[in-house]
């Protein structure tokens, strides 16, 4: 009788270990420290490990995608929709699909402090979650260094209205950020909050609006090196060039129409000259609804 337990016992172990390893899911996040309602973007791979093709769907209320996001005190963060929806993804035996989503977009990690974050997928056939290891996120607040209120096209009347620029800086363990956030106060909002490079420690950037009121930032990144980033009323990112230090230092100047450029040093063709634009709050999260 005890053998005939012990083989039992064995056999659901093994059984448990195997359905374990149906699902491997993993999360990374690329920092630890950001300012609030900067971008957050997190990877998330899932492997396939069963032998078998998987189907992963929605069922009964049980999202098959998801995150976890607990605060300091261990309180689970409730994500701004409950109900979004996702299409299903069949998961070919031992393959690994990886997808990059804006946690802030889903979660209201927006305010200071600790949070720790995993990734979950639900597998309906076990009617069973997979859960990564969690990663440790802190959100701050950058130390403002310029700001200025500014009208949008179209004045008030046409209901514009304006907008906030804020130009901060953010200290990491290894460098000095600089940021830009641009928000919509009369509605409350932040439209984009986003590092556009790193300080130069000691420098301060030089900050002009143009005559359609897009600001312009030019900061030392590195040595003889500047970056120059020009950033629209919405928030977008028009475009950042890098302008190498030559006879004399480089300079913003309005010119002609109200337009602003660049005088002194070279114009380099740097890999931020065609970079993909950080990400905005407004962004949908990237591969979610359709993984």
């Amino acid at each position: 009788m005890k053998a005939s337990l012990l083989i039992l016992l064995s056999l659901l172990l093994g059984l448990g270990s195997k359905l374990h390893a149906q699902v491997k899911v993993e999360i990374k996040i690329a920092h630890r420290l950001y300012v609030a309602y900067e971008p957050i973007l997190a990877t998330v791979s899932i492997t396939n490990l069963s032998g078998r093709d998987l189907e992963l769907k929605d069922v009964d209320g049980n999202q098959w995608f998801g995150f976890q996001v607990l605060n300091l005190e261990d309180q689970p963060v409730a994500p701004r929709d409950l109900h979004y929806k996702l299409e299903p993804l069949v998961l070919e035996a031992g393959s690994t699909v990886k997808r990059t989503v804006n946690l802030v977009t889903l979660f209201p990690v927006t305010e200071f402090g600790l949070y720790r974050v995993k990734a979950t997928i639900f597998f309906a056939p076990l009617n069973r979650y997979y859960t990564s290891v969690a990663q440790n996120i802190e959100v701050t607040e950058g130390k403002t260094i310029w700001q200025q209120t500014v009208g949008a096209p179209g004045g008030e009347k046409e209901g514009d209205g304006y907008r906030n620029y804020n130009v901060m800086t953010h200290r990491l363990p290894a460098e000095t950020r600089l940021y830009v956030r641009v928000e919509d106060r009369e509605k409350n909002l932040v439209l984009a909050t986003y590092p556009i490079g790193r300080l130069t420690f000691g420098e301060s950037p030089e900050v002009m609006l143009d005559a359609s009121n897009r600001l312009h930032i030019l900061h030392p990144h590195g040595p003889r090196s500047h970056l120059h980033t020009e950033i629209g009323l919405d928030g977008e990112f028009i475009g950042q060039t890098t302008i190498v230090e030559t006879k004399t230092r480089p300079r913003l100047r309005k010119v002609e129409g109200g337009r602003v450029a660049v005088f002194g040093g070279a114009l380099d063709l740097p890999p931020q000259a065609n970079a993909t634009p950080p990400p905005k709050l407004s962004d949908r999260p990237p591969g979610l609804p359709k993984l």
